[in-house]
């Protein structure tokens, strides 16, 4: 099936993933687990930790999430998708505007300080760069700020690189969990547009769903107007099964909707919010994150380039394996002095190039892999890597807690190639409910392309300032890692 995505949003991921018996995730002795008990985003840890000492396995299947960008009705097909050229449209501002952008600054800055222009596959420098404020949500969900319609109504849907649609809160959802945040009402807007042709699009996620259509509108982002954008409008949202008994997860969340960032073979709903923005300023075609420590300091989402201030050291880069996910080869995996990953693994090729008509495009098959998924709060190990994990990282109670026994744990180190990117016990445990525990949660994910290991918001990118390029210039999309400033003002 090409109709993927897994993107996991911290507390959905409860009832997004599928808790079989250990050694049945082909589809027998499902469990299912209520989110009654979930207090907070953190509580996710101790629960997926427990479950898998009581032998489950939490997976997710390819295609089966709640940002699915393809997983939607058969029936439905996207949208044809135009070339990113042509003449340059200039930003005006829309007469009836109702609320205020978001602040973006366009600087001229350049794309890479002196020195990183000679990095294997290197983007020009240029000038321009857009800055997009990013706003903490319970220090876990990282939104942005839209204005859809005409005149503009204010939504703040979560960043996410996890998948490629954009969808918003609609009026034409009448539960409560959708109406405890703002929604958009389309009878309001001057420029909506409903699309007729296309089927409902549904997405199924453990115990819940969404549905919702295609729709065109008019979208302002960071003072740039996209006209006839597509996006999703949100129509239902809760236990797929609507019983009355039935768990509801957005119970537990704010949820206003999702600005994907992943690649745009992965949209259901045709070119993306961030094609069209990218082609309306003229910007190359990459974003970063700088996601501050606390939300006491601000966070941006850059387009069009980087800023030597958000970064320290060497910014690297690290080649895409396939055009789906924002995800590169994992060479190595290390817990202290313990490899937990890709021993005796075979090498294989990366795809540099995807054949438009043909399917005569190079196959490949990466053992091991990571994806960085600005929506997952928390990194992932699949459950085999995951039992010895936690053995080597055990929780500790806060009252055993001092600076010699947190510096006892060991150094976490992803190997991508030649990078090494390395967490420490500072950067990955976290407190909650009296204990200290690893930031790291267990999800497999069957695929034939082999293991996936999920970097997350909170516990990477917080530590990381990351770079996501697409193919330009003759280059393939690449993913760029730097350690992140703490403080850059």
């Amino acid at each position: 099936m090409d109709s993927t995505d897994f993107t996991v949003l911290n507390l959905i991921f409860v009832c997004r993933i599928i808790l079989a018996s250990h050694g049945h995730c082909d589809g027998g002795g499902y469990h299912i687990i209520r989110l009654d008990s979930i207090k907070s985003d953190i509580s996710l840890l101790e629960i997926t930790e427990n479950n898998f000492r009581m032998g489950k396995v939490n997976f997710v299947t390819r295609g089966g999430g709640l940002a699915g960008s393809l997983g939607h009705t058969p029936t439905a097909t996207p949208t044809s998708r135009t070339p990113i050229h042509g003449p340059i449209n200039q930003s005006v501002a829309r007469p009836g505007t109702a609320e205020a952008p978001a602040k973006c600054n366009l600087r001229e800055i350049h794309h890479h300080p002196p020195g990183l222009d000679n990095i294997p596959n290197g983007a020009e420098s240029h000038v321009g760069v857009v800055y997009a404020p990013i706003e903490h949500l319970r220090d876990s969900q990282f939104v942005g700020e839209l204005l859809v319609g005409t005149p503009g109504q204010k939504i703040k849907p979560l960043f996410d690189t996890g998948s490629a649609n954009t969808w918003i809160i609609s009026t034409e959802c009448n539960l409560p969990t959708c109406k405890k945040v703002p929604q958009f009402d389309p009878f309001k807007s001057k420029t909506f547009r409903r699309n007729e042709l296309k089927d409902m699009l549904t997405v199924y996620f453990g115990t819940g769903m969404i549905m919702g259509h295609f729709a065109s509108e008019t979208v302002e982002f960071c003072g740039t107007i996209l006209n006839d954008q597509n996006i999703a409008l949100i129509q239902y949202q809760g236990p797929s099964d609507r019983g009355a008994n039935s768990s509801n997860i957005f119970e537990k969340l704010k949820f206003q909707g999702l600005f994907g960032l992943a690649f745009p073979e992965m949209s259901a709903t045709g070119d993306t919010v961030f094609q069209n923005f990218v082609k309306k300023r003229n910007l190359t075609p990459e974003f970063a994150f700088y996601i501050s420590p606390t939300n006491l300091k601000p966070s941006f989402l850059l387009i069009g380039g980087v800023d030597r201030r958000f970064y320290e050291g060497e910014l690297k880069m690290a080649q895409v394996v396939r055009k789906h996910y924002w995800e590169v080869a994992l060479t190595q995996l290390w817990v202290g002095d313990t490899m937990l990953c890709c021993e005796n693994e075979q090498d294989s090729t990366i795809l540099r190039e995807e054949s438009d008509q043909n399917n005569d495009a190079q196959s490949t098959i990466e053992k091991s892999y990571v994806i960085v998924d600005s929506g997952t709060s928390f990194n992932s190990l699949p459950h085999r890597d995951y039992e010895r994990f936690i053995k080597l990282v055990p929780s500790i109670p806060a009252a055993s807690f001092s600076a010699d026994k947190i510096a006892s744990y060991p150094t976490i180190k992803y190997v991508l190639g030649d990078i090494v990117l390395k967490l420490k016990p500072t950067d990955y445990m976290v407190l909650h409910d009296g204990f200290y525990r690893a930031g790291f949660i267990q999800i497999d994910i069957p695929s034939q392309f082999g293991r996936a290991y999920i970097l997350g918001s909170n516990i990477f990118m917080k530590r990381y300032f990351t770079v996501f390029r697409h193919a330009h210039n003759g280059n393939p999309p690449m993913i760029g890692f730097a350690e992140s400033k703490g403080s850059w003002v």
